[in-house]
This record gives structure tokens, C-alpha cells and sequence, in this order.
């Protein structure tokens, strides 16, 4: 018996990483399917899997489902309670999400930390952001630093702070040079793009800092949403389309890694698909000469006088040359 729960664990091990890698591949179904398997194996990390996989693809409801069958069966995995509170969090469930944050805390093993840091979050949705700063000050991972100052300047300006709240996002966005794995300086530039802006500084050198942060790999919705909003073209009927774009370096461009060309995923408002490459050609060539050209082509949507550009921006998926 033991041998065989020896196995068995190995085998929903082995299974919990190759889910985690279809999620990193944004192959969510594949995840789902492989988190049945690990539950079927009565190991908990199937619950954070099906969760992390229905939160990507926008169906929060049924996360919770997967996210309150875990903590039920497994309470003690604090991990399942976290994303249990955001998940909620999301939902506008906020009393509920304080709960799972609270139970998330009394669980052995806890990162602390992570935990706080979301509570600063849901504090600030819930406009307390005396709260938001005071759970900010628990967080002492190194690896959440961007995080919690991105949350931190929020609730300052929010606290009426500009004055602070421009200094520190300031300070980060200039001395930061690590790469942006979750969007956190791009979402820092946006707040300190539109906090610019009811300065009264020009939308030209706002729209222009706003682009110096795409030299980051991940781009924040809020960043793109302020460029669109700046560039302010609506048309009465325009098209969503998704773009798989391939785009060539030029040889200056390829050392010192030596990538030689990479693909990008877009959604882009336009009333064409010779606009929307357009648009995202901006966003390409601001980093330094390429050639663009289109693998794929999709209309997934349509709508009436919404604000044209782009929506949204994969991270890049490069190729070396031999």
C-alpha cells in the first residue's frame, strides 16, 4: 500500500508539472484536463491548477467552484485560500474574500507576504486605503517589491498623496531594470501617466513615457488603455482583431542574445486589418528597427464607437539563430 501512495504521489508530481507548463503556454484546457487527473490522484494542487486556468480565461465563477472544493477537502493549503480571496475579490465578493484571506493566514507553510499584499489590494477596491498602506508595510518579500509599490502608489494618490505617489513610481520606473514578468511597471506608468496628466502635463510626453515602458516584455491593460485614451479615435463600427504577428530583427538588433526574431499575439480596435498592423507596428518599431509581417488574421468582435489601438499585447516568443 505504501509503494502504491509513493506512486501515486509521484505520478500527481509529474502531472502538476506538466500543468503548470501548459499554463505558462496559456494552454488552459490542457491544464484543466491534467487538474482532473490530479484530483482523481487526491492531490491539492489540482484546485490551484483549475483555478489559475479558469481565472486566464475569464471565468471567475467557475474558479471559485474548483478554488472552495479544494479548501474543503485540503484546508490547510493556504495557497487555495489565496486564490480563493482573489478570486471572490474579483467577483466584488469582498467580505467573503477578507474571510479566505483571514483562513489563508492560520494555515502552516504560509507566505505571509502574498497574503498581504492582496489584502492591501481588496482594501483598496473597497476604498479603505489607510488599510491598503497598512497591510503594504507587512510585506517584506523581495520578490513582490514591485507589487506592493504599484498598489502603494495607487492608495496614495487615491489618499490624496500625489505629490508622494509621483515620487515613488518616479523613482521605481528609473531605477527598476529587471524584466516585468507581471506587468507591475507598466501598470506603475499608467498611474503615473494619467497622474501626469491632471498636472497638466502634454498628452505628446505622456503618450511618449508611456511607449518607453514597453522595453518591458509584459504590458499592463491600464498602460494601453491610457495610450488609447490619449490618441481618443473612435469610429462608429470598428473590428477587434487578433493578430499573430512575426516580427525579424535586424542584425544589429540580434546580439548580444542573438534572438533573431520573435512572434506577438494582438487585439486591436480598427476599422481594418492594414490598421490595426498599423498600430501595432508602433509598438514594435518604438524598441528599434524590424520587420512586421501577418501569420494570422482574426475578427473577434465588433463594436460601436469604441476607442481604436491596442487592447492587448502577448509576451513575445523568440527564436535564436544557429
Amino acid at each position: 500500500m505504501g509503494q502504491d501512495n509513493d506512486s501515486s504521489l509521484e505520478k500527481a508530481k509529474e502531472l502538476s508539472s506538466q500543468a503548470h507548463d501548459c499554463l505558462r503556454k496559456q494552454d488552459y484546457e490542457g491544464a484543466l484536463a491534467l487538474a482532473k487527473e490530479i484530483e482523481a490522484l487526491r492531490y491539492s494542487a489540482a484546485y490551484e491548477i483549475a483555478g489559475l486556468a479558469h481565472s486566464a480565461m475569464g471565468n471567475t465563477k467557475l474558479a471559485v467552484e474548483a478554488l472552495e472544493r479544494g479548501v474543503k477537502k485540503v484546508p490547510e493549503v493556504w495557497l487555495n485560500w489565496e486564490l480563493l480571496g482573489n478570486c471572490l475579490s474579483d467577483l466584488g465578493r469582498y467580505d467573503e474574500a477578507a474571510a479566505a484571506y483571514e483562513h489563508a493566514h492560520q494555515c502552516p507553510h504560509v507566505s505571509h507576504s502574498y497574503v498581504y499584499l492582496n489584502q492591501a489590494i481588496l482594501a483598496g477596491r473597497r476604498g479603505k486605503h489607510s488599510e491598503a498602506l497598512a497591510n503594504l508595510d507587512k510585506v517584506d518579500d523581495p520578490s513582490l517589491r514591485l507589487g506592493a509599490a504599484a498598489t502603494r502608489i495607487r492608495a496614495l494618490e487615491c489618499l490624496g498623496n500625489r505629490s508622494q505617489a509621483v515620487a515613488l513610481a518616479e523613482k521605481i520606473l528609473t531605477d527598476e531594470v529587471e524584466d516585468d514578468k507581471n506587468g507591475s511597471l507598466s501598470y506603475i506608468a499608467a498611474i503615473l501617466g494619467r497622474m501626469r496628466l491632471q498636472l497638466g502635463q502634454p498628452k505628446r510626453q505622456v503618450r511618449d513615457s508611456a511607449f518607453g515602458a514597453l522595453r518591458h516584455s509584459r504590458i499592463s491593460d491600464e498602460l494601453l488603455s491610457l495610450i488609447r485614451e490619449i490618441d481618443n479615435l473612435s469610429r462608429p463600427a470598428s473590428q477587434n482583431y487578433r493578430l499573430l504577428i512575426h516580427v525579424r530583427m535586424p542584425k544589429e538588433r540580434q546580439e548580444p542574445a542573438g534572438i533573431k526574431g520573435y512572434y506577438v499575439t494582438y487585439h486591436v480596435m480598427a476599422e481594418s486589418q492594414e490598421q490595426a498592423l498599423a498600430f501595432a507596428r508602433e509598438f514594435e518599431e518604438w524598441m528599434g528597427p524590424c520587420q512586421l509581417e501577418v501569420s494570422k488574421s482574426e475578427v473577434i468582435g465588433k463594436t460601436a464607437g469604441g476607442l481604436l489601438g491596442v487592447c492587448f499585447r502577448s509576451a513575445r516568443s523568440g527564436y535564436w539563430a544557429e
